[in-house]
């Protein structure tokens, strides 16, 4: 671990300066030929452990860039950020397209680098596993049988007294 590295973690916790757009197009230029690093996903033997080198590779090379100097473990919320933002745009721009009947937007399109992004992580990430439901429709629907449960098991027993 190198020594500015030592100096952040000895410093009071404050907040970076924000990456530039050119660290966030080196940033995503690696995370492309890189898809496992990019998704999370440690499929190798030793995988988290070749991956906390990755980020680390990631973050000298990222460092050198005029911009931000940050840790790996801060580039890595960078891209959580980047991703995050990207598809609550993404999804707000759905819904406000399918509220015009498809017809096209005429403000709030993706800029490149989140055009990218979606790329990378691909649909599902965006708009969600559609196979696993969302456990917010789970409980209201376990709340309306509830409801319903409720409601019969009354009228049977208004009904037994008569």
């Amino acid at each position: 671990m190198s020594n500015s590295y030592l100096k952040m973690d000895n410093m009071k916790k404050t907040r970076c300066p924000r990456a530039s757009m050119a660290q966030h197009a080196a940033l995503l230029n690696f995370l492309e030929s890189e898809k496992g690093l990019a998704e999370g996903k440690f499929v190798a033997m030793h995988g988290k452990e070749s991956a906390r080198k990755k980020w680390l590779e990631i973050a000298e090379e990222l460092n050198k860039i005029l911009g931000a100097v940050k840790a790996p473990e801060q580039w890595q919320t960078v891209w959580r950020d980047l991703k995050s933002k990207t598809s609550s745009k993404f999804k707000t721009l759905k819904r406000e397209r399918n509220a015009t009947g498809n017809m096209p937007l005429t403000k709030g399109f993706l800029n490149p680098i989140e055009e990218r992004v979606v790329a990378i992580v691909g649909w599902e990430y965006m708009m969600g596993n559609i196979e696993c439901p969302d456990s917010l429709e789970i409980e209201v629907e376990n709340n309306l049988n509830a409801l319903i449960n409720e409601d019969t098991s009354q009228h049977d027993i208004n009904t037994n007294m008569i």
